[in-house]
């Protein structure tokens, strides 16, 4: 079995950066778990941004297919808002731990 040396390539590539993935992802779900209990932690929904952007910009060129949706979803909902309302903080929340349970599988 020759295999495809550039899946292979891809997957040598996600066991060296998993580990980092895994901890934005992490950190992630911690900022907007910190967002749905203090509304006013600008800081904190700002990292759910960053964070959100950043994954989905790297997840899928690692073909992590499913986690690079969830991030690409999570960081639709939340460009461009600064104030969330509370439905949008729990759908944030919500998209995070599902994001890092798909990584962690992966992983």
């Amino acid at each position: 079995m020759s295999g495809d040396p550039l899946a292979a390539a891809i997957a040598a590539l996600w066991r060296e950066v998993a580990p980092e993935q895994l901890a934005a992802a992490h950190e992630l779900e911690a900022a907007a778990t910190r967002v749905v209990a203090q509304p006013a932690d600008a800081a904190a929904w700002e990292r759910v941004r960053a964070l959100a952007h950043r994954l989905a910009g790297t997840l899928g060129s690692f073909g992590q297919v499913e986690a690079g949706q969830l991030a690409e979803r999570l960081e639709a909902r939340v460009a461009g808002t600064t104030e969330p309302d509370a439905a949008l903080r729990e759908e944030a929340a919500q998209l995070a731990r599902e994001l890092r349970t798909a990584l962690e599988a992966a992983a």
